[in-house]
């Protein structure tokens, strides 16, 4: 029996959806679903006949747990692949920031990663589920927030962003709303109705204003004065000794956290989210392309795979092996142009 495609894509009564279709592996996203992304989405960008476009992910699990890391660390040194991967991925996450029409994703489950890229770079019309569980743990596996997530985490409330990134903490769905990375919450079982509305000739956003119910509290607006006083602050080490001063449980639990990811990575991080409050889409892309090229250079995220994914041990061993001796020098050079060897990112 053949498999199902990794993409489905439908058009019905001028409504089109697409669905990541790899539930097994929790609709991780790879290359060819990112050709077959832009090339379905891109077409109905252009077809007046085309009213809305809804994206979601097959099966009760996830929306999308992010990028396929193994297929990544399959091609390790092909640098073709690793142009042509981040490439693709990161001018789709920027087409959609833009895109003319009702863009709706349905992160209905797991969100992560690179999931998050083609879904929260659509703002207006993300709609989360009581089973929304939304994290960037990108920096535990090695890597960093890619995909231009610096653009949505500086845009975070206060230093909510930073304390996401470099936590990888897991929220749900209110937390998702008050972050700003989703616009309206209603019931997993709603979604089906939400489409069969739309086909309808219902408004979007007067079918959503209709189905859409209430997310309940924000945990994370009541840690709101804790956050900013411990993730403000101007480095990495302050962060740190700003947690330590705070003192507590949470505070306790958000150190061991930020101690125990990918150093090197946690140093990135923090530069990125910095640099991304007031920058542009395009410019946050253009800098995650430039460092996310960078990091496949480097073990710590191949390391992350294999700790991770792979043998399962769950005790990478990261180079530098702690926040204090990273080199500051090699964080500055992940942001810079990469010269002859990779193009830069073009949007075009």
């Amino acid at each position: 029996m053949q498999d199902e495609p990794p993409i489905l894509a439908e058009v019905a009564d001028g409504v089109a959806v697409l669905t990541l279709n790899r539930p097994r592996a929790l609709n991780a996203i790879n290359l060819e679903m990112l050709h077959a992304m832009w090339d379905h989405v891109t077409t109905w960008r252009d077809d007046s006949a085309v009213s809305a476009v809804v994206v979601r992910g097959a099966g009760d699990r996830a929306f999308s747990a992010g990028g396929d890391v193994l297929a990544v660390v399959a091609n390790r040194g092909d640098d073709v692949f690793m142009h042509e991967v981040y490439r693709a991925e990161y001018v789709y996450d920027g087409m959609i920031h833009h895109y003319p029409k009702p863009y709706i994703p349905f992160m209905d489950g797991i969100v992560m990663g690179g999931g998050a890229g083609v879904s929260v770079h659509a703002p207006g019309r993300r709609i989360v589920t009581e089973k929304t569980m939304f994290a960037m743990p990108e920096t535990a596996l090695g890597l960093f927030p890619d995909m231009g997530a610096s653009h949505f985490l500086a845009s975070a409330p206060g230093s909510l962003g930073m304390y996401l990134s470099l936590t990888g903490v897991r929220i749900g769905a209110a937390d998702v709303m008050h972050a700003g990375f989703a616009d309206h919450h209603m019931p997993s079982g709603a979604l089906d109705d939400l489409i069969a509305a739309l086909r309808s000739g219902e408004d979007a956003d007067a079918a959503i204003a209709r189905l859409r119910t209430d997310p309940g509290p924000s945990s994370l607006a009541d840690k709101g004065d804790a956050i900013e006083r411990c993730f403000a602050a101007d480095s990495l080490e302050g962060v740190i000794a700003a947690l330590e001063a705070e003192g507590g449980e949470w505070a306790a639990k958000s150190l061991d956290l930020v101690r125990a990811m990918c150093p090197f990575s946690q140093a990135v991080t923090f530069k990125d989210v910095r640099l991304g409050a007031g920058r542009s889409i395009e410019e946050c892309l253009s800098t995650a392309f430039r460092i996310a090229l960078r990091f496949m250079d480097r073990d710590d995220y191949f390391e992350g795979a294999r700790s991770i994914l792979i043998d399962k041990d769950n005790s990478p061993r990261w180079n530098p092996d702690a926040i204090e001796k990273v080199d500051a020098a090699e964080v500055e050079a992940c942001f810079a142009p990469l010269g002859d060897r990779f193009k830069e990112l073009a949007f075009d």
